[in-house]
Protein backbone atom coordinates (compact mmCIF):
# COMPACT_ATOMS: atom_id res chain seq x y z
CA UNK A 1 0.00 0.00 0.00
CA UNK A 2 0.94 3.17 -0.62
CA UNK A 3 0.97 6.75 1.47
CA UNK A 4 0.25 6.20 5.31
CA UNK A 5 -0.84 2.57 4.66
CA UNK A 6 -4.61 3.56 3.22
CA UNK A 7 -6.16 1.20 1.17
CA UNK A 8 -7.94 4.21 -0.64
CA UNK A 9 -5.78 7.14 -2.52
CA UNK A 10 -7.50 9.78 -4.51
CA UNK A 11 -6.97 11.10 -8.09
CA UNK A 12 -5.00 14.21 -6.79
CA UNK A 13 -2.82 11.55 -4.57
CA UNK A 14 -4.70 12.06 -0.75
CA UNK A 15 -4.93 9.48 1.67
CA UNK A 16 -8.97 8.34 2.53
CA UNK A 17 -9.65 7.67 6.05
CA UNK A 18 -10.56 3.82 6.18
CA UNK A 19 -12.85 4.68 9.30
CA UNK A 20 -15.65 6.38 10.18
CA UNK A 21 -15.58 8.79 13.03
CA UNK A 22 -19.36 7.62 14.77
CA UNK A 23 -20.54 8.29 18.53
CA UNK A 24 -22.07 5.86 20.16
CA UNK A 25 -26.31 7.00 20.71
CA UNK A 26 -26.20 4.94 24.73
CA UNK A 27 -22.44 6.19 26.21
CA UNK A 28 -22.28 9.26 24.18
CA UNK A 29 -18.67 8.09 23.53
CA UNK A 30 -17.14 9.01 20.14
CA UNK A 31 -15.62 5.89 18.60
CA UNK A 32 -14.10 4.61 15.19
CA UNK A 33 -15.94 2.45 13.52
CA UNK A 34 -14.57 -0.66 11.58
CA UNK A 35 -13.90 -1.06 7.55
CA UNK A 36 -17.16 -2.05 6.07
CA UNK A 37 -19.10 -2.89 3.28
CA UNK A 38 -20.80 0.53 3.79
CA UNK A 39 -17.47 2.61 4.53
CA UNK A 40 -16.22 1.52 1.49
CA UNK A 41 -19.09 2.32 -0.77
CA UNK A 42 -19.65 5.49 0.78
CA UNK A 43 -15.73 6.19 0.21
CA UNK A 44 -16.10 5.11 -3.43
CA UNK A 45 -18.34 7.09 -4.13
CA UNK A 46 -17.92 10.52 -2.49
CA UNK A 47 -14.13 10.42 -3.38
CA UNK A 48 -12.46 10.09 -7.20
CA UNK A 49 -10.53 6.90 -6.60
CA UNK A 50 -7.32 6.53 -8.24
CA UNK A 51 -6.04 3.40 -6.11
CA UNK A 52 -7.68 0.82 -3.97
CA UNK A 53 -6.50 -2.54 -2.11
CA UNK A 54 -9.17 -4.64 -0.80
CA UNK A 55 -6.51 -7.19 -0.30
CA UNK A 56 -7.83 -10.00 2.22
CA UNK A 57 -10.99 -8.61 2.68
CA UNK A 58 -12.56 -11.87 2.04
CA UNK A 59 -15.79 -11.17 3.87
CA UNK A 60 -16.69 -8.84 0.23
CA UNK A 61 -18.86 -11.01 -1.25
CA UNK A 62 -19.44 -10.78 -5.46
CA UNK A 63 -21.94 -8.81 -5.49
CA UNK A 64 -20.57 -6.21 -3.38
CA UNK A 65 -17.21 -6.19 -5.11
CA UNK A 66 -19.38 -5.67 -8.53
CA UNK A 67 -21.18 -2.65 -6.93
CA UNK A 68 -17.62 -1.12 -5.32
CA UNK A 69 -16.00 -1.82 -8.64
CA UNK A 70 -18.83 -0.12 -10.60
CA UNK A 71 -18.69 2.86 -8.12
CA UNK A 72 -15.59 3.76 -8.68
CA UNK A 73 -15.63 4.48 -12.40
CA UNK A 74 -13.22 6.04 -14.77
CA UNK A 75 -11.02 6.96 -12.16
CA UNK A 76 -9.75 3.87 -10.79
CA UNK A 77 -6.28 2.89 -12.00
CA UNK A 78 -4.70 0.64 -9.49
CA UNK A 79 -6.35 -2.02 -8.00
CA UNK A 80 -5.01 -5.17 -5.59
CA UNK A 81 -7.83 -7.41 -5.32
CA UNK A 82 -5.47 -10.78 -4.45
CA UNK A 83 -6.92 -13.38 -2.09
CA UNK A 84 -10.46 -12.12 -2.69
CA UNK A 85 -13.76 -13.40 -3.53
CA UNK A 86 -13.03 -12.20 -7.22
CA UNK A 87 -15.18 -14.29 -9.72
CA UNK A 88 -15.21 -13.67 -13.85
CA UNK A 89 -18.71 -11.41 -13.25
CA UNK A 90 -16.28 -9.15 -11.15
CA UNK A 91 -13.54 -9.24 -13.66
CA UNK A 92 -16.20 -8.40 -16.58
CA UNK A 93 -17.39 -5.01 -14.14
CA UNK A 94 -13.67 -4.25 -13.61
CA UNK A 95 -12.80 -3.94 -17.58
CA UNK A 96 -16.30 -2.42 -18.36
CA UNK A 97 -16.41 -0.29 -15.55
CA UNK A 98 -12.23 0.77 -15.40
CA UNK A 99 -11.25 0.74 -18.89
CA UNK A 100 -8.06 2.42 -18.53
CA UNK A 101 -6.82 0.85 -15.09
CA UNK A 102 -3.14 0.01 -15.69
CA UNK A 103 -2.39 -1.97 -12.44
CA UNK A 104 -4.97 -5.27 -11.67
CA UNK A 105 -3.59 -7.90 -8.95
CA UNK A 106 -5.69 -10.89 -8.74
CA UNK A 107 -2.97 -13.44 -7.04
CA UNK A 108 -4.89 -16.54 -5.51
CA UNK A 109 -8.25 -15.54 -6.81
CA UNK A 110 -9.14 -19.64 -7.32
CA UNK A 111 -12.93 -18.25 -8.65
CA UNK A 112 -11.42 -16.28 -11.93
CA UNK A 113 -10.86 -18.44 -15.41
CA UNK A 114 -10.09 -17.43 -18.88
CA UNK A 115 -13.82 -16.24 -19.34
CA UNK A 116 -13.10 -13.49 -17.15
CA UNK A 117 -9.21 -12.50 -17.45
CA UNK A 118 -10.06 -12.37 -21.58
CA UNK A 119 -12.47 -9.25 -21.10
CA UNK A 120 -9.66 -7.85 -18.81
CA UNK A 121 -7.11 -8.49 -21.53
CA UNK A 122 -9.48 -7.19 -24.59
CA UNK A 123 -10.84 -3.80 -22.94
CA UNK A 124 -8.05 -2.89 -20.61
CA UNK A 125 -5.33 -2.09 -22.81
CA UNK A 126 -3.70 0.50 -20.73
CA UNK A 127 -2.23 -2.55 -18.27
CA UNK A 128 1.18 -2.26 -17.30
CA UNK A 129 1.60 -3.91 -14.57
CA UNK A 130 -0.80 -7.59 -14.30
CA UNK A 131 -0.37 -10.17 -11.20
CA UNK A 132 -2.05 -13.01 -11.67
CA UNK A 133 -0.68 -15.32 -9.59
CA UNK A 134 -1.48 -18.45 -7.77
CA UNK A 135 -4.74 -18.61 -10.08
CA UNK A 136 -5.01 -22.35 -10.89
CA UNK A 137 -8.01 -21.77 -12.80
CA UNK A 138 -6.37 -19.29 -15.23
CA UNK A 139 -6.95 -21.47 -18.61
CA UNK A 140 -10.06 -23.24 -17.79
CA UNK A 141 -13.41 -22.31 -19.00
CA UNK A 142 -15.86 -21.56 -16.47
CA UNK A 143 -18.81 -22.17 -18.31
CA UNK A 144 -19.96 -24.41 -21.44
CA UNK A 145 -19.76 -23.26 -24.59
CA UNK A 146 -21.68 -24.48 -28.47
CA UNK A 147 -19.03 -26.98 -28.62
CA UNK A 148 -19.97 -28.48 -25.58
CA UNK A 149 -23.12 -29.93 -26.14
CA UNK A 150 -21.83 -31.12 -28.89
CA UNK A 151 -19.53 -32.76 -27.57
CA UNK A 152 -21.84 -34.19 -25.01
CA UNK A 153 -23.45 -36.29 -27.82
CA UNK A 154 -19.93 -37.28 -29.90
CA UNK A 155 -18.80 -38.41 -26.39
CA UNK A 156 -22.09 -40.73 -26.00
CA UNK A 157 -22.51 -42.06 -29.33
CA UNK A 158 -19.00 -42.21 -30.87
CA UNK A 159 -16.37 -45.03 -29.56
CA UNK A 160 -13.22 -42.85 -28.32
CA UNK A 161 -11.56 -44.94 -31.12
CA UNK A 162 -13.11 -43.08 -33.90
CA UNK A 163 -12.99 -39.93 -32.22
CA UNK A 164 -8.88 -39.56 -32.68
CA UNK A 165 -8.76 -38.23 -36.45
CA UNK A 166 -11.61 -35.83 -35.46
CA UNK A 167 -10.30 -31.80 -35.36
CA UNK A 168 -9.00 -31.00 -31.87
CA UNK A 169 -11.45 -29.13 -31.52
CA UNK A 170 -14.35 -32.27 -31.57
CA UNK A 171 -12.21 -34.78 -29.62
CA UNK A 172 -11.42 -34.05 -26.37
CA UNK A 173 -13.18 -31.31 -23.78
CA UNK A 174 -10.04 -30.94 -21.60
CA UNK A 175 -7.41 -31.31 -24.64
CA UNK A 176 -9.79 -28.80 -26.83
CA UNK A 177 -10.14 -26.33 -24.15
CA UNK A 178 -6.61 -26.11 -22.66
CA UNK A 179 -5.36 -25.83 -26.62
CA UNK A 180 -7.70 -22.64 -27.07
CA UNK A 181 -7.27 -21.08 -23.83
CA UNK A 182 -3.46 -20.99 -23.76
CA UNK A 183 -3.66 -19.50 -27.92
CA UNK A 184 -6.00 -17.00 -26.27
CA UNK A 185 -4.63 -16.00 -23.30
CA UNK A 186 -0.49 -15.83 -25.44
CA UNK A 187 -2.26 -13.65 -28.08
CA UNK A 188 -4.20 -10.71 -25.88
CA UNK A 189 -1.04 -10.57 -23.65
CA UNK A 190 0.89 -9.62 -27.16
CA UNK A 191 -1.70 -7.18 -27.59
CA UNK A 192 -1.15 -4.88 -24.66
CA UNK A 193 1.47 -2.56 -25.77
CA UNK A 194 2.52 -1.07 -22.30
CA UNK A 195 2.42 -4.04 -20.41
CA UNK A 196 5.83 -4.12 -18.18
CA UNK A 197 4.75 -6.72 -15.51
CA UNK A 198 3.49 -9.86 -15.58
CA UNK A 199 3.36 -12.16 -12.87
CA UNK A 200 2.33 -16.70 -13.37
CA UNK A 201 3.98 -17.32 -10.54
CA UNK A 202 2.54 -20.89 -8.94
CA UNK A 203 -0.11 -21.86 -11.67
CA UNK A 204 0.41 -25.05 -12.77
CA UNK A 205 -0.65 -25.23 -16.28
CA UNK A 206 1.66 -22.52 -16.87
CA UNK A 207 4.15 -24.66 -19.29
CA UNK A 208 6.25 -24.98 -22.12
CA UNK A 209 3.41 -25.34 -24.44
CA UNK A 210 1.47 -22.15 -22.93
CA UNK A 211 5.09 -20.15 -23.54
CA UNK A 212 5.40 -21.76 -26.68
CA UNK A 213 2.07 -19.64 -28.21
CA UNK A 214 3.80 -16.16 -27.71
CA UNK A 215 5.33 -15.37 -31.19
CA UNK A 216 5.95 -11.62 -30.70
CA UNK A 217 8.23 -9.34 -28.72
CA UNK A 218 6.96 -7.70 -25.73
CA UNK A 219 8.04 -4.87 -23.62
CA UNK A 220 7.78 -6.32 -20.05
CA UNK A 221 10.63 -5.26 -17.71
CA UNK A 222 9.41 -7.90 -15.10
CA UNK A 223 8.60 -11.61 -14.99
CA UNK A 224 7.65 -13.71 -12.40
CA UNK A 225 7.35 -17.47 -13.60
CA UNK A 226 8.11 -18.89 -9.88
CA UNK A 227 6.52 -22.18 -9.41
CA UNK A 228 5.32 -23.11 -12.28
CA UNK A 229 5.98 -26.39 -14.79
CA UNK A 230 8.17 -24.62 -17.81
CA UNK A 231 11.27 -26.28 -18.72
CA UNK A 232 14.17 -25.18 -20.96
CA UNK A 233 12.28 -25.13 -24.14
CA UNK A 234 9.51 -22.44 -22.69
CA UNK A 235 11.91 -20.31 -21.23
CA UNK A 236 14.17 -19.99 -23.64
CA UNK A 237 10.97 -19.29 -26.64
CA UNK A 238 9.94 -16.21 -23.82
CA UNK A 239 13.12 -15.02 -23.37
CA UNK A 240 13.94 -14.39 -26.85
CA UNK A 241 10.63 -11.79 -26.98
CA UNK A 242 11.64 -9.80 -24.00
CA UNK A 243 15.03 -8.56 -24.53
CA UNK A 244 14.85 -5.82 -21.99
CA UNK A 245 13.78 -7.58 -19.50
CA UNK A 246 15.32 -6.68 -15.75
CA UNK A 247 13.67 -8.68 -13.30
CA UNK A 248 13.16 -12.44 -13.31
CA UNK A 249 12.24 -14.82 -11.18
CA UNK A 250 11.76 -18.45 -11.96
CA UNK A 251 12.33 -19.94 -8.69
CA UNK A 252 11.39 -23.69 -7.61
CA UNK A 253 11.08 -24.67 -11.83
CA UNK A 254 12.46 -28.03 -11.13
CA UNK A 255 11.94 -28.57 -14.90
CA UNK A 256 15.10 -25.89 -15.96
CA UNK A 257 18.13 -27.88 -16.13
CA UNK A 258 20.25 -25.11 -17.98
CA UNK A 259 20.01 -21.05 -17.94
CA UNK A 260 21.43 -20.74 -21.05
CA UNK A 261 18.61 -18.93 -22.22
CA UNK A 262 18.99 -15.94 -20.00
CA UNK A 263 22.98 -14.82 -21.26
CA UNK A 264 20.46 -13.27 -23.87
CA UNK A 265 19.27 -10.67 -21.08
CA UNK A 266 22.26 -7.95 -21.18
CA UNK A 267 19.99 -5.44 -19.19
CA UNK A 268 19.10 -8.18 -16.55
CA UNK A 269 19.62 -6.63 -12.76
CA UNK A 270 17.42 -8.94 -10.49
CA UNK A 271 17.36 -13.10 -10.76
CA UNK A 272 15.66 -15.61 -8.65
CA UNK A 273 17.01 -19.15 -9.55
CA UNK A 274 15.96 -20.28 -5.65
CA UNK A 275 15.78 -24.54 -5.51
CA UNK A 276 16.88 -24.94 -9.45
CA UNK A 277 19.07 -28.16 -7.44
CA UNK A 278 19.76 -29.56 -10.89
CA UNK A 279 21.85 -26.51 -12.19
CA UNK A 280 25.61 -26.99 -12.24
CA UNK A 281 28.48 -24.44 -11.87
CA UNK A 282 29.27 -24.10 -15.20
CA UNK A 283 25.92 -23.23 -16.08
CA UNK A 284 26.40 -20.19 -13.52
CA UNK A 285 30.05 -19.47 -14.31
CA UNK A 286 29.18 -19.07 -18.17
CA UNK A 287 25.75 -17.12 -17.24
CA UNK A 288 28.50 -14.34 -15.10
CA UNK A 289 30.39 -14.23 -18.01
CA UNK A 290 27.82 -12.92 -20.28
CA UNK A 291 25.59 -10.79 -18.04
CA UNK A 292 27.52 -10.49 -14.25
CA UNK A 293 28.07 -7.08 -15.21
CA UNK A 294 24.79 -5.58 -15.05
CA UNK A 295 23.69 -8.01 -11.83
CA UNK A 296 22.50 -5.93 -8.60
CA UNK A 297 20.83 -8.93 -6.79
CA UNK A 298 21.46 -13.20 -7.40
CA UNK A 299 19.12 -15.31 -5.37
CA UNK A 300 20.92 -18.88 -5.68
CA UNK A 301 19.41 -20.32 -2.74
CA UNK A 302 19.42 -24.55 -2.92
CA UNK A 303 21.30 -25.00 -5.58
CA UNK A 304 23.38 -27.57 -4.06
CA UNK A 305 25.34 -28.51 -6.57
CA UNK A 306 27.35 -24.82 -6.91
CA UNK A 307 30.79 -25.26 -5.87
CA UNK A 308 33.42 -22.44 -5.13
CA UNK A 309 34.37 -21.54 -8.81
CA UNK A 310 30.35 -19.88 -8.99
CA UNK A 311 32.00 -17.29 -5.85
CA UNK A 312 35.12 -16.70 -7.81
CA UNK A 313 33.31 -15.58 -11.01
CA UNK A 314 30.58 -13.25 -9.12
CA UNK A 315 33.47 -11.59 -7.32
CA UNK A 316 35.47 -10.99 -10.86
CA UNK A 317 32.22 -9.96 -13.08
CA UNK A 318 29.66 -8.49 -10.26
CA UNK A 319 31.13 -5.15 -9.84
CA UNK A 320 27.35 -3.62 -8.87
CA UNK A 321 25.94 -6.66 -6.84
CA UNK A 322 24.21 -5.22 -4.25
CA UNK A 323 22.47 -8.73 -2.86
CA UNK A 324 23.67 -12.15 -3.05
CA UNK A 325 21.55 -15.11 -1.49
CA UNK A 326 23.71 -18.74 -1.42
CA UNK A 327 21.77 -20.28 1.44
CA UNK A 328 22.06 -23.96 1.23
CA UNK A 329 25.29 -24.19 -1.25
CA UNK A 330 27.39 -27.08 1.20
CA UNK A 331 29.90 -26.65 -1.39
CA UNK A 332 30.98 -23.09 -0.92
CA UNK A 333 34.81 -22.64 0.53
CA UNK A 334 35.73 -19.87 2.38
CA UNK A 335 38.42 -18.93 0.71
CA UNK A 336 36.34 -18.60 -2.52
CA UNK A 337 35.24 -15.45 -0.79
CA UNK A 338 38.92 -13.37 -0.63
CA UNK A 339 38.17 -11.44 -4.04
CA UNK A 340 34.59 -10.56 -2.92
CA UNK A 341 35.84 -7.12 -1.82
CA UNK A 342 35.68 -6.00 -5.47
CA UNK A 343 32.04 -6.33 -5.61
CA UNK A 344 31.96 -2.88 -3.85
CA UNK A 345 28.82 -2.02 -3.60
CA UNK A 346 27.42 -5.80 -1.92
CA UNK A 347 25.37 -4.55 0.77
CA UNK A 348 23.55 -8.14 1.82
CA UNK A 349 25.01 -11.75 1.82
CA UNK A 350 23.05 -14.65 3.10
CA UNK A 351 24.81 -17.92 3.56
CA UNK A 352 22.82 -19.67 5.81
CA UNK A 353 22.85 -23.78 5.94
CA UNK A 354 26.55 -23.41 5.24
CA UNK A 355 28.36 -24.44 7.93
CA UNK A 356 31.32 -25.45 6.21
CA UNK A 357 32.05 -22.10 6.39
CA UNK A 358 34.57 -20.13 8.10
CA UNK A 359 32.10 -17.19 8.70
CA UNK A 360 34.62 -14.79 10.72
CA UNK A 361 37.00 -15.27 8.35
CA UNK A 362 34.61 -14.12 5.24
CA UNK A 363 33.71 -11.30 7.68
CA UNK A 364 37.07 -9.93 7.96
CA UNK A 365 37.17 -9.69 4.24
CA UNK A 366 34.18 -8.38 3.94
CA UNK A 367 33.70 -5.06 5.78
CA UNK A 368 31.70 -3.28 3.51
CA UNK A 369 28.76 -5.75 4.15
CA UNK A 370 25.91 -4.63 6.54
CA UNK A 371 24.27 -8.18 6.61
CA UNK A 372 26.39 -11.00 6.05
CA UNK A 373 23.87 -13.79 7.61
CA UNK A 374 19.84 -13.98 8.53
CA UNK A 375 18.99 -16.19 12.00
CA UNK A 376 16.33 -17.30 13.67
CA UNK A 377 17.46 -15.04 16.88
CA UNK A 378 19.49 -12.31 16.51
CA UNK A 379 22.87 -12.03 18.87
CA UNK A 380 23.22 -8.74 21.25
CA UNK A 381 19.95 -6.66 20.72
CA UNK A 382 16.66 -7.73 19.90
CA UNK A 383 16.39 -7.16 15.98
CA UNK A 384 13.07 -8.01 14.99
CA UNK A 385 13.82 -8.67 11.11
CA UNK A 386 16.07 -11.66 12.79
CA UNK A 387 18.85 -9.60 10.99
CA UNK A 388 22.55 -9.64 12.41
CA UNK A 389 24.99 -7.30 11.42
CA UNK A 390 28.02 -8.32 10.24
CA UNK A 391 27.87 -11.08 13.39
CA UNK A 392 29.45 -8.93 15.98
CA UNK A 393 27.84 -9.04 19.16
CA UNK A 394 27.35 -6.56 21.69
CA UNK A 395 30.52 -5.80 24.11
CA UNK A 396 29.72 -7.64 27.39
CA UNK A 397 29.08 -4.35 29.24
CA UNK A 398 26.14 -3.05 26.92
CA UNK A 399 25.00 -7.14 26.98
CA UNK A 400 25.21 -7.23 30.49
CA UNK A 401 22.97 -3.52 30.70
CA UNK A 402 20.60 -5.06 28.04
CA UNK A 403 19.76 -8.09 30.38
CA UNK A 404 19.50 -5.88 33.57
CA UNK A 405 16.86 -3.54 31.53
CA UNK A 406 15.01 -6.89 30.62
CA UNK A 407 15.22 -8.51 33.92
CA UNK A 408 14.12 -4.87 35.27
CA UNK A 409 11.19 -4.59 32.82
CA UNK A 410 10.03 -8.12 34.03
CA UNK A 411 9.97 -7.53 37.56
CA UNK A 412 7.62 -4.43 36.80
CA UNK A 413 5.40 -6.41 34.68
CA UNK A 414 4.78 -9.06 37.73
CA UNK A 415 4.61 -6.35 40.36
CA UNK A 416 1.70 -4.67 38.31
CA UNK A 417 0.11 -8.13 37.60
CA UNK A 418 0.30 -8.92 41.31
CA UNK A 419 -1.24 -5.40 42.21
CA UNK A 420 -4.30 -6.36 39.71
CA UNK A 421 -5.04 -8.96 41.78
Amino acid sequence: MSLNDSRFITDTGEAVKQCEVVTDPDTGFTVSGFLTERTILKITKLHSIYEMDLCDLIWLDEATLIEITRSCGNTLKVLLLDRCNVSDEVLKQIAFSAPHIRKLSISGCDRTSISGISVVLSVCTSLTNLNLAGNSNLLNYACKSDDDFLLDIYEKTVPSILRTDLPIHLTDRNQRDTFCSRKLFAELIEKLPGLTSLSLANIENVDDQLLSKFSSNMSLKVLDLSGTCIGDLGLSNILKLVPTLVNLSIAFCFNIESLEPLCTLLHLEHLRAIGLYKLESNEIIELISKIGHNLKSLDLSGCSNLSSACIRSISDRCFRLVSLNMTGCIHLESESFENMWMCSKLKTLCVNSCYQLDLEYIRRKLDQVEVVRIRSQSSGTIVSSGIVPNWKPLPLNQQLKSIATNAAKNGSSKKKKDTKK
